[in-house]
């Protein structure tokens, strides 16, 4: 590689740098993701090392201590781990179409969005440690510890998004073997402080913060130094390193999609343990053990779809698309493996991995931690489906149904071009997708007003009247006011009806569904403001402050 020209001598040679666009989809694949999925296997052990550490020579205490906010941590790190690998995407594209100039251009704006986002994330997660607690409803008797640690593992931030900033650069170029041997140097890093400070120094739940948070700035350092020395063609130079805000957008919708997938299920897990954290103690430590095995194993799913990140971003820079497709098949098959063999080595072993959290005494802990890890949900799999959206305005007891529809897809699925760049085709006769809303605007211009549909929906009256039905019950049992659309599924083969999710604030207001229904624009938003006025008076009601104490006795 020169680092000074845009040809590439040879990608295969210069610091484990692989291409990615040619050879068997299934074996690239593999060969790429072993490493990476091995190395956030040990970015999860850090946890488990402290955990087992902690549950077993400090007390159980100690590790309810550190893991109260573990699904805070997961949002966290999870948003911040998601951006960095998608902040390698249009790196990877760039390397595959062997532009780079353009390619060190991505690395310069992508390390100042991490930057900011590293000073942002941690000033705001360090000042708000203790609402955040308390918004998990942590236990009193171990709140000061799990303060203590929580604050440190916010400290680390900085240097968690500098390593999975630079490691998903140097996976951008095909290389995901020297991100692992740095991982494999810092856990066992971490380990041995573990030992020194909690065993040797005595310092307990704070040892054993401080031994994760000088671990992460330990693998950071190493990426830093490999780049330096192995990857200069990463390094920007002369006009490369200047601010690009077209660059810095293309970044942004790479990243911040990719960290919120990594991250949105920790909102439910957050809710999760809110509510066990008010159980008590017993009940945290129990939790803490069996979330640590659980993302232990279910790291490998995430972080395969980090590899074909990789893969799919240099085969689209390269123009090979067909690549793609094969290449996506083939991941699904090798996840569909690992399930069958994750299934098969948790389900009856639970209770000998949760035994290395504590010690053999705590009986208790172990036989709550399996239970939890032993529970799955399996659902039928539907794959003659039919979508079909309907409209809610109102409140809990005077809410009304819209007339339905039925997007119409391109494909098996409904795809983005469909959803956002259908242009305000109009869907079945009489369909009012391009009726003008106030300003003059069409509506058929963005969003879901833009598919194409039928309108009303082409189905059988009883099973209109059904999807209306669970449309309003649905509404209300969420408690919902205003308006929303929800969207349904049918099931084509037996015509049963499905909810699938619920939009309480869609973009178009739903107003094309309500324009054929009889209700204009104009009358949906009259209707809200005035939902919004009474609601307004009803919370005035709900507050009555009586001058004096009307319960004193008189004297």
């Amino acid at each position: 590689m020169d680092n000074n020209t845009n040809t590439l001598h040879s990608p295969r040679t210069q610091g484990g740098m692989t291409d990615m666009t040619v050879g068997s989809p299934a074996r690239g694949i593999l060969r790429f993701a072993v490493p990476l999925v091995l190395g956030y296997i040990l970015q999860q052990m850090y946890q488990v090392i402290d955990a087992v550490i902690v549950g077993r020579w400090i007390g159980v205490g100690a590790l309810a201590a550190v893991g109260a906010s573990s699904s805070i941590m997961f949002l966290i790190m999870g948003f911040c781990n998601g951006s960095c690998a998608g902040f390698a995407i249009p790196v990877a594209q760039a390397f595959g179409a062997k532009d780079f100039a353009k390619m060190r251009s991505y690395v310069s704006n992508a390390m100042r969005i991490g930057v900011v986002l590293a000073v942002v994330i941690t000033l705001l997660s360090c000042a708000f440690c203790s609402k955040i607690l308390h918004l998990v409803n942590t236990p009193s008797d171990i709140f000061d510890d799990a303060w203590t640690f929580l604050f440190l593992q916010f400290l680390a931030i900085p240097f968690t998004i500098a390593y999975n900033l630079q490691a998903s650069l140097i996976r951008a170029l095909g290389d995901s073997k020297h991100p692992f041997y740095f991982l494999i140097f810092s856990s066992l890093f971490n380990i041995a402080l573990d030992a020194v400070l909690i065993f040797g120094l005595g310092m307990g739940v704070l040892g054993a913060g401080v031994a994760t948070l000088l671990a992460q700035a330990f693998s950071s350092a190493l990426c830093y130094g490999f780049i330096r020395r192995k990857m200069t063609v990463l390094i920007p130079q002369g006009d490369e390193r200047a601010y690009d805000n077209k660059r810095i957008s293309i970044l942004l919708n790479n990243g911040v999609p990719m960290g919120l997938q990594f991250s949105i299920t920790a909102v439910g897990v957050i809710m999760l343990q809110s509510a066990n954290n008010a159980l008590g103690t017993l009940y945290v430590a129990s939790f803490t053990a069996a979330v640590r095995i659980k993302y232990l194993f279910t790291c490998v799913f995430e972080n395969i779809g980090v590899a074909m990140a990789t893969y799919c971003g240099q085969n689209i820079g390269a123009g090979e698309i067909n690549r793609v497709r094969r290449g996506v098949f083939d991941a699904l098959r090798i996840m569909l493996v690992y399930f069958v063999f994750t299934f098969l080595l948790i389900y009856p072993f639970a209770d000998e991995m949760m035994r290395m959290f504590v010690d053999g005494s705590e009986q208790a802990v172990v036989d709550n931690a399996a239970q939890f890890t032993t529970r799955i949900i399996v659902e039928r799999m539907l794959s003659s489906l039919k979508e079909v959206n309907c409209s809610v305005m109102g409140d809990y007891y005077h809410c009304e149904a819209s007339e339905c529809e039925v997007p119409l897809r391109s494909g098996e699925i409904l795809s983005y071009s469909d959803k956002y760049q259908g242009g305000g085709a109009k869907g079945a006769k009489g369909a009012k997708c391009g009726a003008k809303v106030a300003g003059g605007s069409k509506l058929g211009s963005k969003g879901m007003s833009s598919l194409k549909r039928e309108l009303p929906a082409r189905i059988p009256q009883t099973t209109t009247e059904l999807v209306k039905d669970y449309a309003i019950r649905t509404f209300k049992t969420l408690g919902c006011e205003g308006l929303a659309r929800v969207d349904l599924m049918i099931d084509q083969e037996d015509g049963r009806v499905y909810v699938n999710e619920i939009n309480t604030i869609p973009g178009s207001l739903s107003s094309y569904l309500w324009d054929y229904t009889g209700v204009p624009f104009s009358k949906v938003i009259d209707r809200l403001i005035e939902r919004s006025f009474e609601r307004s008076r009803e919370e005035s009601f709900k507050v009555v402050d009586f001058g004096g104490n009307i319960f004193a006795s008189g004297k």
